[in-house]
């Protein structure tokens, strides 16, 4: 490069100097610029700026559901116990009621001994029927009696007896009955408070002529003796009686006052 001087020390002639006059003044500008132009002597070195990223963390909600408390009021519990009642019922006994019967017959003395037992005409066989077989109420006989007795009936078909059977009263059967046909268990006589009814062992199917009904006494040491009945046999006149009841209601007899008997149990 060629340099000419005025010789003085002024500016040289040159137009590069003023290229580089003109890129400082150009560099000071901008650092006055860039420095915000606060009048520091001191240049301020340009800054930049880098660009903040701010990376933040998803945020998780949580939505709680809504607590409802509800406040009851406080319960009280009253137990009242109280004592079982006990009701305690008396129901009378069932009392079985006896119709009358047109089947019967009056007893009567059939030798001398027999007026002894008892009077003649002051019982009568009343004939009944329970469960295929005939039943006989000795109306007039008081069952409440001690005296040993024998008690047999049959019924008599062609000039003959059929199911002959005796029962005792207040004695064995060799003491009041000796020598005569027993009744089965299920058979015999029964009593009832003063009534004295027997089950007997003749079928009411059975023909024939009459139905006897016999209170006797033989002890093994004298004859018989005693008293018997005649009743024409007659079953559509003939009602039921239920034996082993607890009471009956009598019909009205001439032999006896009993209307209502209990029997024991």
């Amino acid at each position: 490069m060629t340099t000419e001087s005025n010789g003085s020390g002024g500016w040289v002639k040159n137009p590069w100097v003023w290229v580089a006059v003109g890129a400082a003044v150009l560099a000071v500008i901008l650092i006055i610029v860039f420095t915000g132009g606060d009048g520091e002597d001191e240049a301020a070195a340009p800054t930049t700026t880098l660009p903040t990223t701010t990376t933040e963390e998803p945020t998780t909600t949580t939505t709680e559901e809504p607590t409802t408390t509800t406040t009851e009021e406080p319960t009280t519990t009253t137990t009242t116990t109280e004592a079982p009642t006990t009701t305690t019922t008396t129901t009378a006994p069932p009392v079985v009621e006896v119709a009358p019967t047109a089947v019967k017959g009056l007893l009567d003395a059939y030798n001398d001994g027999g007026v002894d037992l008892f009077p003649p005409g002051s019982v009568e066989a009343d004939w009944y029927q329970w469960d295929g077989f005939y039943v006989v109420l000795y109306r007039g006989w008081d069952a409440a009696s001690d005296q040993p007795i024998c008690f047999g009936n049959s019924i008599f078909v062609d000039g003959g007896w059929q199911f002959v059977t005796n029962s005792p009263d207040n004695a064995a059967m060799d003491d009041a009955c000796n020598g005569a046909n027993e009744a089965a268990p299920e058979q015999g006589v029964r009593a009832c408070g003063s009534l004295l009814y027997y089950l007997t062992a003749i079928p009411v199917d059975q023909d024939g002529d009459q139905l006897w009904g016999s209170i006797e006494f033989n002890d093994g040491v004298t004859d018989w003796m005693g008293q018997t009945s005649q009743a024409d046999l007659n079953l559509a006149e003939t009602p039921e009686f239920q034996p082993d009841a607890p009471g009956y209601l009598l019909p009205a007899s001439d032999y006896d006052d009993l209307t209502a008997v209990t029997c024991e149990a």
